[in-house]
């Protein structure tokens, strides 16, 4: 009887032991389970005869009892992540949608801020929002190009008195050095700052874009 109880502890705890590992890519923590399935968007497990699921792309490796690890596919599509959902978001033709309808990108954000509190998700949100603001810089660019092309006129510009009408002329020559390279340095960065503008534009979609599929991907 002694010996029958302790093969009995003794494999219940050899079953305890032999379980399998999901490691998360954030911050490395790992999740002691039972692996179900493996999917291309997702992975479920279960703990405790509890099961639950995880998005892929927060998978850093699973690593089974056997020994094997694996490290999930991702479905390099977008069709699947922006599929229609139950208050979910998509993206068509670089609008955006909620339950068919189109929505701003404040819209966007305040519901990204909102209907999850998943960090990684946030993290995106956050990123998009300050390449959103850093984008207004471009309009800078108006009014400093303008002072740049005055201020040189300014210094360049001459009247010579005529006879019936003045006479106007540009010399090139009259501007100092100093205040070339002043009007140069000006002229460039209004041409620039529009660049910027737009770059910071385009970083701040994709963001916004990477915050959706992850959203997408938890609640599928």
């Amino acid at each position: 009887m002694k010996n029958f109880n302790f093969l009995f502890f003794f494999f219940i705890s050899i079953n305890l032991i032999a379980q399998d590992t999901i490691v998360k890519k954030r911050d490395g923590s790992k999740i002691i389970c039972s692996i179900i399935e493996v999917n291309s968007t997702i992975t479920k497990y279960s703990v405790d005869s509890a099961v639950f699921q995880i998005a892929n792309p927060h998978v850093l490796e699973i690593r089974y009892q056997n020994g094997k690890i694996e490290k999930p596919f991702i479905a390099n599509t977008n069709q699947i992540y922006l599929s229609p959902l139950k208050d979910g978001l998509q993206i068509h033709h670089k609008q955006y949608y909620l339950n068919k309808k189109k929505i701003s990108e404040s819209d966007v954000h305040y519901f990204l801020m909102n209907k999850t509190e998943d960090k990684e998700i946030h993290h995106e949100v956050h990123l998009a929002h300050n390449y959103r603001i850093a984008q207004y810089t471009g309009f800078i660019g108006i009014p400093l190009g303008l002072f740049s092309v005055g201020y040189y006129l300014s210094k360049a510009l001459f009247i010579k008195p005529g006879f019936l009408f003045p006479s106007i002329y540009i010399s090139n020559k009259m501007v100092s050095n100093e205040n070339k390279v002043l009007c140069l340095t000006l002229a460039l960065t209004s041409i620039s700052l529009p660049i910027n503008s737009a770059a910071f534009k385009i970083k701040s979609k994709k963001h916004y874009e990477n915050a959706i599929r992850l959203y997408n991907k938890l609640n599928q």
